[in-house]
């Protein structure tokens, strides 16, 4: 089992890591020919909540070599925390906080598996040159477990049902101040949002309920993929399905009025076409402003507010009732270097909803 790559971009990895950190203590990554995975699985965190993402190789590493018996997988287990101290150890160091080495462009950082007194460990390397022109290195060694194929295949990602809408969420930071408002009123948010754009939280006691609304929000088009081939197969039932009368061609020597019932004929189904239409548009209309909510813990969702560091690009998705699923990702929505995919538990309604 070998493993090694350069760090292109430490400071975009660092960032993950604090948004998984607030999440749960211990992760698992896994590393592929691809892609590198970060998943947090554990049913012990504040809601349930879970985060599975993938990042592109090149988005982070370069010279990224991999090699092991389970199909050039490599999937470990270690603490949130230790990563984190010493990817932030790198990022200072790169910045010329710490240790006397500058940040120039040539800096060098390493991580590949190891072992260490019979300890796997991955290790972070960091060479640069000082003030004085010398080369220095800084290295930093965080424990952990490599998981067996067997383990790795008992990982499964949540099912969930399809969404009933997606919604392009208000930059993170300015969601924050609103809900710790209403973190003070209850312990429970409910998320709500309409495929026309309409983004709502909100908290609802016996003594008072407020509501937060923003609107105009950008609706992806993938929310709309299913519902629009829905709609084509509605249309053409209506261009094939012939009004009574109307689908047997006249004999040659029939009587002009037998060809006039028939133009007539068209014209009644031509009608009945315009009214189907028009109600399938105002049943789209009263499907677009219809409101999907999910109630949800708010120490949840107030831990996922940190993957801001990551990313300003989040698409919500609500599964009515049953779960909210969130995209965060790594630069530009249309060219995403990754995405963390955060998916939050509903809570049942114990009443106090």
């Amino acid at each position: 089992m070998r493993f090694r790559a350069c760090i292109d971009s430490p400071t975009t990895f660092h960032r993950i890591i604090q948004a998984i950190e607030k999440l749960q203590k211990k992760c698992i990554i896994k590393f592929t020919p691809t892609e590198m995975h970060i998943i947090c699985n554990s049913d012990v965190n504040e809601g349930g909540i879970q985060v599975w993402s993938q990042i592109k190789v090149p988005s982070i590493f370069t010279s990224y070599r991999i090699q092991s018996n389970a199909e050039n997988v490599i999937t470990l287990s270690l603490a949130s925390g230790s990563l984190l101290q010493a990817l932030g150890g790198i990022v200072s160091a790169m910045g010329g906080a710490t240790n006397g080495i500058s940040g120039g462009g040539s800096d060098d950082v390493i991580m590949k598996l190891a072992k260490k007194n019979d300890q796997a460990v991955l290790t972070f390397e960091l060479t640069g040159t000082t003030r004085q022109g010398r080369r220095k290195s800084l290295n930093y060694d965080v424990n952990i477990e490599v998981l067996k194929p067997a383990d790795v295949k008992r990982l499964t990602e949540p099912l969930c049902p399809e969404p009933d809408v997606h919604i392009l969420l208000p930059p993170l930071p300015n969601l924050r101040p609103p809900t710790d408002h209403l973190k003070q009123l209850s312990q429970t948010l409910v998320i709500s949002a309409s495929n026309s754009g309409i983004f709502e939280m909100g908290v609802k006691t016996v003594g008072v309920g407020v509501q937060v609304r923003w609107e105009n929000c950008v609706v992806p088009k993938m929310a709309r993929d299913e519902d629009g081939d829905e709609s084509a197969n509605i249309s053409k039932a209506a261009e094939v399905d012939p009004p009574s009368g109307s689908e047997t061609e006249p004999e040659s020597d029939a009587e002009p009025g037998a060809a006039r019932g028939k133009a007539r004929s068209k014209g009644k189904g031509k009608e009945k076409a315009l009214v189907d239409e028009e109600t399938v548009q105002q049943e789209k209309d009263k499907d677009r402003n219809r409101i999907y909510s999910v109630t949800v813990s708010i120490k949840s969702f107030l831990k996922f507010l940190n993957s801001h560091v990551v990313s300003n690009a989040t698409i919500a998705c609500i599964c009515h009732n049953h779960c909210l699923i969130l995209y965060v990702y790594i630069g530009d929505v249309a060219d995403a270097g990754g995405v963390l995919t955060f998916y939050v538990p509903a809570l049942l309604d114990d009443g106090g909803l």
